[in-house]
């Protein structure tokens, strides 16, 4: 395949006939062509002559290919994301007016045909297959690029919503014609949409602005304008397009309207309610008016097409603006002159005409005050504005220097004669308003004869004191007289000077006393607290001649009185125990005073608050002084001058000298600013009380020396006292506590752990917290929290301050390290509410304990793995019998029956492994003599179990030659401590004991189980099938008497959380009076199930039974009991592995460790197995073997 040329090849014909023989009458061969034989028919032959064929194979041209890029969404730099789609079938969508568009790779994956033919020329045509450019929304076919680009040119508007082309691309080759395909055409469509354009409209310059009267239209008769708007289009030539008007008001001017925020009413078109002011689509306005409305709208009008906003487009035309005026049913303005004898001028009506007597002089202005009694707009036209206009119908103007006008600020009536005037002035005093409507009122004044003076007396000082403000009415003026008579009139005063400038609160006036005035009384209230001088005149205004009298001065005089004090302050302050506030402002201490020297020192600022010295206008001084290093800035701003400056000190009395002199260092005192200043003891809390007050020196100063006369040695005052107890509470100190370990590794499915004594030296603070109570608890992260199962997250319990925890859940196939919390807590509480201060022990009832959990990852032990083993060298001895644990992540041994080539012996010794180094791996250690006499009696065929924390011995065989039951514990395998000399269960040896834990639905409760075994009596062997429980090693419960399994020895036991779920109890194997492999289960020792009443390995005793990672091991033990020649040929060196207890596969037929039995094992950290000795198939074994399959 692929290649192409011309071959020869020759053709030959050849028969079965043979080329003859040498047999008698035969004819001969004929030669190799048969054209040369003389006669051809009188010879053999078998093939005729050659022919040569000549095979042509021409060279096959192959299609050439191309691909659309099939991008969801076409996206070229110079269309600013306006390409709607390009898709992989060629269809094109795009807006109008783009212009020139670029695809950029439009064509992908373009190919001669093979890799053979990639040296042909490749060109790209484009031809329309439905194009008409009067209709098509191109200018022109597409063009296609050399590298795969598309250019198309598209115009700027078609004609209609969409314009679609068709095109076929064509890609063509230079290959061979003849013999293949060297085209390829694919059809695209280009779909051109059109743009929304804005609708469009004009409107009338007549109706810019609009005028209507409110009462032309109403909401039953609305106003219509036709023809307000034309030119109406919905843009371009897009007829099928709707359009709708909106109309916004910009801003209005209500003149009146009972409704403040509109002026406009809706109507009824049809019954159907209308929008007012609303557009419709011929361009006619309709608006109605709120009933009682006027005033001036702007408004806004735009035109909106439903072409949408597609592609940037526009459907909200340019908007237009119009103004909208609703006038007024117009009414005239109204007001009303105000003449009653109660104005300081006679005024009266004569035939219903106001008439005012006044006294018209040319030497200054004639005021006729608050004439113009009222002012009215009528029906709400508040927003107008008015006009007054004075004509005077019977004087010329110039007899006026000032000519009648009214002020309206004050509704007077002014005006200034020219001379000197007795007789009638004729005035019309109009008001107009902003419509030029207009009311008249006639008024007349009478212009007096000038009068003659009035003479009178009075005092020109009166004294009093600031704590006396009312004065009078008392006797002020005297002897008034005009001419030799008594005349009509009144008083008036004026203030001439006063400092303070408020000294006055009413007055002062001067009355008379009698009609006529013969007496006139004065009467004043000075202001509260103020003190000074105010110098006044006063004049007697005549009535009847409308004359005033000279002015006479007098004088007030108020001296200032020393007020008592007072001031505000709580009654209780709390403060902490070894606290210390220097406070920046109330309820803020410094944290910048935190040197020794400010340690207890409490500054609590405006603690006395509210300082007055008497009243507002006595003041402090303004001091600043430094108390240890403090600012203490103490007096006033005077709120107005002038003020009384004296000074006032603090007086602090002690109610239990006894008890405040066990609080404090330097007692509580007052500085004049009202901060409290005392310092605590150390370590003490109580409380103290106290009694404040406030002391003035009674001297005043005063900063004007205008009035410092007016101050004279004033006596001083003191305040109210006031109440003061200081409480200091006792600040909690945080509790402490320590671990027994920091650092807490777990094995794969191990057992529920119990830890005595976890936690210790706990304190719940110093001796006088020791009232307190407490609590623990472990916090873990929810993440980590999944390691454990659910009723087994790290707890603390009350008994031993226990640490308990349970992982009975499947563990992690990598190991996972993280820290937990161990979280003490006290009744303390944190006094949040009392910790504005600092401390020196900052409260609190928290302590934190960092634990590391390091989860050992859990993976499947191949089985080829289990036969990965490695001796180590070790000085142990030979024995047998013994127990290996792992205790403390190490591997402990203990006692059994030892050999030696001089004689043989019992063992009470203890050994523990160490690492090789700090960085050894798990498969190398070394051993070390813990102790060699423990307090137990030496032993073998004894069980030992780590349960809560503690190394536990128990049972076995002696040296006396007898069995055992007694039972012991140790903490660090060397001081150990008799538990029970002898226990409940029957004394045995070669039984097994595992610590375990069964949950009830509420608690975790943690055993030991003791379980078969043997002893002897005189000769009488007796077996056991009994299984013992115990919670401390002393008090045993007997879980069954009788379990199903067969009374045995030597048999195998182990706990393990294999199943997932609360640890199960396995025990298979061992020996009654034949051998066994059945295997049994059990979560609680006393209810038991047969799991296989025949495993697939050997029958045995004494072998080994542990849980490793994912599985239970069988190893080793004796399958028969059979001696040849002090050979014991029965003794294995298998190894079975399951992970149910029911299937079971052989891992080593014969592992590399040599074949034992009574050998000691145990896993290590979950990683590897440790075996050492055992009764070997010639002698008693001492060597150490280890099992590390991820080594």
């Amino acid at each position: 395949p692929g290649f192409a040329g011309t071959a020869s090849i020759s053709v030959g014909l050849q028969d079965d006939g043979g080329l003859g023989s040498a047999l008698p009458f035969t004819p001969p061969a004929c030669p190799e062509d048969h054209r040369d034989a003389a006669n051809p028919s009188a010879c053999n032959w078998n093939q005729a002559n050659a022919s040569t064929i000549l095979v042509h194979v021409a060279r096959y041209n192959l299609q050439p290919t191309f691909a659309f890029n099939d991008l969801a969404a076409f996206r070229a730099s110079d269309l600013s994301g306006k390409v709607t789609s390009v898709d992989s079938q060629g269809n094109i969508e795009m807006p109008e007016g783009l212009g020139v568009v670029l695809l950029e790779n439009f064509l992908v994956n373009v190919s001669q045909g093979s890799p053979a033919e990639s040296s042909q020329l490749l060109s790209f045509t484009v031809a329309p297959l439905s194009y008409a450019p009067a209709e098509s929304g191109l200018l022109e076919p597409p063009v296609v690029l050399a590298n795969g680009s598309l250019q198309l040119v598209t115009k700027a508007r078609i004609s209609g919503l969409t314009a679609t082309s068709e095109f076929v691309i064509s890609l063509t080759d230079n290959g061979n014609v003849r013999c293949g395909v060297n085209t390829m055409n694919k059809t695209i469509i280009v779909t051109i949409r059109s743009v929304n354009r804005p609708p469009l409209f004009q409107l009338d310059p007549a109706y810019a602005s609009v005028v209507r009267r409110e009462d032309e239209c109403s909401p039953s008769n609305p106003c219509k304008i036709e023809s307000f708007v034309t030119n109406i289009s919905s843009g371009g030539n897009e007829f099928w397009q709707t359009v709708t008007f909106q109309i916004e008001i910009e801003r209005f001017v209500l003149f009146r309207c009972s409704d403040p925020t509109n002026m406009f009413e809706a109507y009824e078109i049809d019954n159907t309610s209308t929008a007012s002011p609303s557009l419709d689509r011929n361009g006619t306005l309709s608006f109605a008016i709120r009933a009682g409305c006027s005033g001036r709208a702007t408004l806004k009008v735009v035109l909106v097409d439903s072409g949408g906003t597609e592609n940037n487009a526009r459907n909200v035309s340019l908007p237009a603006f119009f103004n909208l005026t609703v006038s007024t049913t117009l009414y005239p303005p109204d007001f009303s002159i105000a003449c009653n004898q109660s104005y300081p001028y006679a005024c009266a009506y004569e035939q219903d005409i106001p008439v005012a007597n006044k006294t018209c002089l040319n030497s200054s202005v004639t005021s006729l005050d608050n004439l113009i009694a009222r002012i009215s707009s009528r029906n709400l036209e508040s927003l107008q504005t008015f006009t007054f206009h004075v004509a005077v119908t019977n004087l010329p103007s110039d007899a006026f220097q000032v000519f009648p006008n009214i002020a309206v600020a004050n509704r007077s009536l002014v005006f200034q004669m020219r001379r000197e005037y007795q007789g009638i002035i004729s005035m019309v005093i109009s008001l107009q308003d902003g419509s030029l409507l207009e009311k008249n009122a006639t008024f007349l004044t009478r212009c007096l004869e000038i009068p003659k003076p009035i003479s009178f007396s009075v005092l020109q000082q009166i004294t009093l004191s600031e704590s006396q403000p009312s004065y009078g009415p008392s006797a002020f003026v005297t002897q008034i007289t005009s001419e030799g008579r008594v005349p009509p009139g009144s008083f008036r005063v004026e203030e001439i000077e006063s400092f303070p400038s408020d000294l006055m609160l009413n007055g002062p006036s001067v009355t008379c006393l009698e009609v006529p005035c013969q007496t006139g009384l004065l009467q004043f209230d000075s202001k509260p607290f103020r003190f000074g001088r105010a110098d006044f005149s006063v004049s007697f205004y005549d009535l009847q001649q409308n004359l005033r009298s000279p002015l006479r001065y007098f004088a007030i005089a108020v001296e200032p009185y020393n007020n008592q004090p007072s001031f505000a302050s709580n009654q209780t302050l709390d403060v902490n125990e070894n606290s210390w506030c220097i406070e920046i402002e109330p309820g803020v201490c410094d944290p910048n005073f935190l040197s020794s020297e400010y340690r207890l020192l409490h500054f609590r600022r405006a603690f006395a608050h509210a300082i007055s010295l008497g009243d507002p206008y006595e003041v402090m001084p303004y001091q600043t002084t430094i108390d240890g290093g403090i600012n203490i800035t103490t007096g006033a701003v005077c709120p107005g001058s002038p003020c009384c400056f004296q000074r006032a000190t603090f007086v602090v009395e002690d109610l239990n000298a006894s008890a405040s002199s066990a609080l404090f260092q330097s007692l509580p005192q007052v500085l004049p600013d009202g901060t409290l200043r005392f310092a605590l003891k150390e370590n003490v809390y109580g409380e103290a009380a106290f009694y404040i007050s406030l002391q003035d020196e009674g001297a005043c100063s005063s900063n004007s020396s205008y009035l410092r006369d007016l101050a004279p040695n004033l006596p001083p005052k003191v305040s109210e006292k006031r109440a003061l107890t200081i409480v200091v509470h006792p600040v909690n100190r945080q509790p402490s506590f320590r671990v027994l370990e920091h650092k807490i590794s777990v094995i794969p499915y191990s057992l529920p752990r119990y830890i005595p004594n976890f936690f210790y030296d706990i304190s719940t603070g110093p001796s006088s917290e020791d009232y307190q109570t407490f609590t623990f608890q472990v916090l873990v992260g929810e993440t980590f929290s999944m390691l454990f199962s659910p009723t087994g997250l790290p707890t603390y319990l009350t008994s031993n301050n226990s640490l308990i925890f349970s992982s009975c859940m499947r563990t992690p196939n990598r190991t996972v390290v993280f820290n937990a919390t161990a979280r003490m807590r006290d009744s303390g509480g944190r006094n949040l509410t009392q910790l504005r201060d600092l401390l020196l022990f900052p409260p609190t009832d928290e302590y934190d304990v960092a634990i590391e959990f390091t989860f050992l990852g859990s993976q499947h032990v191949a089985t080829s793995q289990l036969q990965s083993w490695r001796q180590l060298n070790s000085s142990l001895s030979r024995r047998m019998g013994h127990a290996m644990v792992e205790f403390l992540q190490q591997v402990w041994i203990f006692g059994g029956y030892e050999a030696y080539p001089a004689g043989d012996s019992f063992r009470a010794d203890v050994w523990q492994s160490t690492p090789c180094g700090e960085n050894s791996t798990a498969s190398c250690l070394q051993f070390q003599l813990v102790t060699g006499q423990a307090g137990w009696i030496p032993r073998h065929s004894h069980a030992v179990t780590v349960f809560k924390e503690k190394l536990w011995l128990m049972g076995g065989y002696s040296e006396q030659g007898h069995a055992l039951n007694d039972v012991w514990s140790s903490s660090d395998g060397k001081g150990w401590r008799v538990v029970s000399s002898s226990a409940a269960w029957a004394r045995r040896f070669s039984f097994r004991l595992v610590s375990t834990a069964w949950y009830d639905g509420a608690l975790w409760h943690y055993r030991m189980v003791l379980a078969g075994g043997e002893s002897y009596q005189g000769f009488n062997r007796q077996l056991f099938n009994d299984v013992w429980a115990t919670e401390d090693g002393e008090t045993w419960t007997l879980a069954t008497s009788a379990a199903p399994w067969s009374p045995r020895h030597s048999h195998g036991m182990v706990a393990s959380a294999l199943l997932g779920g609360c640890p199960q109890i396995w025990l298979m194997g061992g020996e009654n009076d034949d051998l066994l492999n059945d295997v049994w289960i059990s979560t609680n020792g006393s209810d038991w199930q047969v799991v296989t009443s025949q495993a697939p390995w050997a029958r045995r005793r004494g072998f080994s039974l542990l849980a490793f990672q994912d599985s239970l091991l069988v190893m080793g033990g004796h399958a028969q009991e059979q001696f040849q020649g002090g050979t014991d040929g029965f003794l294995q060196s298998d190894i079975w592995q399951s992970n149910n207890g029911a299937d079971w596969e052989q891992a080593a037929v014969e592992a590399p460790l040599p074949p034992r039995a009574n050998f000691g094992s145990t896993t290590r950290m979950g990683q590897s197995i440790v075996v050492y000795g055992g009764r070997g198939e010639v002698d008693v074994l001492d060597d150490v073997w280890v099992l590390a399959p991820n080594e």
